[in-house]
């Protein structure tokens, strides 16, 4: 029997009552009752051999390893005492320091802040006095606005009083319009009843020339049957002569 892989022959190994030898694609050859032999079987075997090797060089390297990791350990230890020492002294320096700054800073912030107050001070004064020239500035301007608005009233009273003489008779104007468009519209709604009438004229005149036609076909067509009903008499009577 052939298997692709050697775990899938031992698996067929174990099938029950099994007689016949199991070969990998690798050429190695399983026989009922547990022997291997050829194929990947002795690669196998070398490399267990040559793990154990490596094994055992690797656990030796851990010893030494561990050896450096204790000393490096205890070194460690105590450079961190002597560092807990020297962190003890420096707290205390630097808590001298932050103090000493903390009192220069505030004296700085105190001094800053009354320069700034002055400065302020300097600032608002001057600004005032910007604002209260360009308020007279301003007053004078709008003296002069004033004056030439309440002239612009004037002319514009004038100019409205001439607009609402033209305009009432602008209305009488418009008022004799209106009364024309209904005239005309009056007119144009009789002229419309009128030519709804003709059409309604027209349209049975229409139908009676219609009924007409109708009638001088059927007459037409009766005096052509008169024709020759009176050809076939003619015929008729030659025939009978």
């Amino acid at each position: 029997m052939i298997v692709d892989t050697f775990e899938t022959a031992q698996k067929c190994l174990k099938i029950k009552n099994i007689k016949y030898k199991v070969i990998t694609l690798e050429g190695d050859v399983l026989i009922p009752g547990g022997t291997i032999t050829g194929g990947s079987f002795k690669s196998r075997v070398s490399n267990i051999l040559g793990r154990k090797r490596r094994i055992g060089e690797l656990e030796g390297l851990l010893k030494d390893d561990e050896a450096l990791y204790h000393q490096t350990q205890s070194d460690f230890n105590q450079l961190s005492i002597s560092i807990e020492e020297n962190e003890k002294g420096l707290q205390g320096l630097r808590q001298t320091i932050d103090e000493t700054n903390m009192l220069l800073v505030k004296a700085q912030n105190s001094q800053e802040n009354h320069i700034f107050n002055l400065k302020n001070m300097v600032d608002n004064a001057d600004k005032m006095n910007r604002d209260y020239q360009v308020l007279l500035t301003e007053r004078e301007e709008t003296d002069t606005d004033i004056v030439t608005k309440e002239k612009e009233i004037e002319d514009n009273n004038d100019k409205i009083k001439t607009l609402e003489s033209k305009m009432s008779d602008v209305k009488q104007v418009i008022e004799s319009e209106e009364k024309e468009m209904e005239d005309l519209s009056a007119k144009v709604t009789s002229e419309k009843i009128k030519y709804a009438s003709l059409e309604q004229s027209l349209a049975f005149k229409n139908r009676e020339i219609l009924r007409m036609q109708d009638d001088l076909e059927t007459i037409s067509q009766k005096l052509q049957n008169r024709q020759q009903e009176i050809e076939r008499y003619h015929v008729t009577k030659d025939d009978f002569l």
